[in-house]
């Protein structure tokens, strides 16, 4: 069974490829607006954000791994409602991977014009379906493949551009001390955090992925900071080889350097491959939420039924259809986003509470922790990440429109009623109580607590 997981190496491949989406080609231009070449200053900001905010909830997942662990873990560890919220989270992802087959579909028809890009954002989804329908370990194959290219696409795009950089364009006193703001700084850093996540993802994957306690902790690491140096140099090499005042997309600087060939070629490599693997990560993960919801009986039991391969084919194709479908009716998938994108900072919000409780609930198994962290430093970064989603909360509010409000609205009041609904229906036609299933301990974390306690117990005579 362990010769079909996901490998180290796939499991990097696979957070590189999440994080590498569509944020890199799309943010660099709007976060170069706020803060000039300040850039890079705001990729380090990014990155030491993301770490703070992330190694709690890898940690989670490292100490108590399970199919689906954000959802596992905000379920058991605190309440069904607040639980729920991963759930919703779970569909979120189907319009997320709608907007990631569309921008791919912009790029692409750049430079194959032959059909409306909305048929291509369709043909992206249904090629990662049938891909994702042969289990994690086709789709870990297909992911080191399109990574393999994208990372090389990238470091070509570096190498090329290093000689040809002005200073007219940057110095390294610019770099270091911008002509900027320290709010516009704290603004590009809050739009190029999306550069660097992703790399959670893998959390949703501890099944298929081998030594999971190690490997996912360790691929994220590992994966998170090769994204942050290619972010670094990528930006560098952006900022010297065309004005930050009129950059609208990478395509406009590796034009300059690359030439029209290797200008499509970086589009290909690059734009067309970073949507396409966060799209492969994103299909297979929101099916395996899914799969777990229903194993709880949130979603009916369909949604886990599996094939041969382990795969739960039901909600994977529900995603898929369901993300061809937006693309192929035009919905305004950017709008949803933006719509969708508060609920998501809560759910984030939720996940930093079993970071705070597994030292007091899992003590044995915590103290094996892999980045061997004490249970008062990792309060410390649970509070300091959750400071930081309630201001970018906070900022993201302050720019909704009525309509997105409405939206929102709407969509917690359906959601939640489905809930509601279910919990009421299982208890009437089954005497099943829902929450007592969401809220039962996981077993294995039972017994693996159990079995430490015992060993340190016998280490201490």
């Amino acid at each position: 069974m362990s010769k079909k997981k996901m490998n180290i190496f796939m499991a990097v491949t696979m957070g590189i490829g999440c994080i590498i989406g569509s944020g890199l080609f799309g943010s660099f231009p709007s976060a170069a607006a706020l803060c000039g070449t300040g850039l890079v200053i705001a990729l380090v900001i990014a990155f030491i954000r993301n770490l703070v905010s992330f190694v709690p909830n890898v940690t989670a997942g490292n100490v108590c791994p399970a199919p689906s662990a954000n959802y596992m873990h905000v379920t058991k560890m605190t309440n069904p409602y607040i639980g729920f919220l991963q759930v919703m989270n779970g569909f979120h992802n189907i319009v997320t991977i709608a907007l990631l087959a569309t921008v791919f579909a912009v790029y692409f028809s750049s430079v194959a014009p032959w059909l409306p890009s909305k048929y291509y954002a369709m043909l992206a989804v249904l090629i990662f379906g049938i891909v994702s329908t042969f289990g994690s370990r086709a789709t870990g194959r297909a992911q080191d493949l399109l990574v393999i290219v994208l990372v090389g696409t990238l470091i070509v795009y570096v190498v090329m551009g290093l000689p040809t950089m002005s200073a007219e364009y940057l110095t390294f006193e610019q770099v270091i001390r911008p002509n900027t703001t320290l709010m516009g700084l704290i603004a590009a850093s809050g739009i190029m955090g999306s550069c660097m996540q992703g790399g959670e993802i893998l959390m949703n994957f501890t099944n298929e992925i081998e030594n999971p306690r190690r490997n996912i902790p360790l691929a994220y690491v590992i994966s998170t900071t090769i994204v942050f140096i290619i972010c670094v140099m990528v930006a560098i090499v952006t900022l010297g080889n065309y004005p930050y005042q009129e950059l609208t997309s990478l395509a406009e600087p590796a034009k300059v350097f690359m030439g029209t060939f290797g200008s499509s070629f970086f589009i290909i490599g690059g734009a067309v491959f970073a949507c396409l693997t966060t799209l492969n990560s994103v299909l297979l993960s929101s099916s395996h939420i899914h799969a777990v919801s229903a194993q709880e009986r949130i979603l009916p039991g369909c949604f886990d039924k599996r094939n041969r391969h382990g795969v739960p084919y039901v909600s994977l194709w529900v995603n898929t259809l369901a993300a061809m479908a937006m693309c192929a009716f035009d919905l305004p998938i950017f709008t949803l986003m933006t719509c969708l994108t508060p609920i998501s900072v809560f759910v984030n919000l939720a996940r930093m509470i079993p970071p705070y409780r597994i030292p007091k609930l899992y003590p044995h198994t915590f103290r094996r922790n892999f980045f061997h962290m004490n249970g008062t430093v990792l309060r410390v970064m649970v509070i300091v990440a959750t400071i930081m989603y309630i201001i970018t909360s906070y900022a993201i509010f302050l720019e909704l429109s009525v309509t997105n409000i409405l939206i929102i609205v709407c969509w917690v009041i359906l959601a939640y009623g489905y809930f509601i609904g279910r919990r009421k229906w299982l208890n009437k036609k089954e005497n099943i109580d829902l929450f007592d299933i969401m809220m039962k301990p996981y077993d294995r974390w039972e017994e693996v607590e159990a079995a430490y306690a015992r060993e340190d117990a016998a280490a201490a005579k």
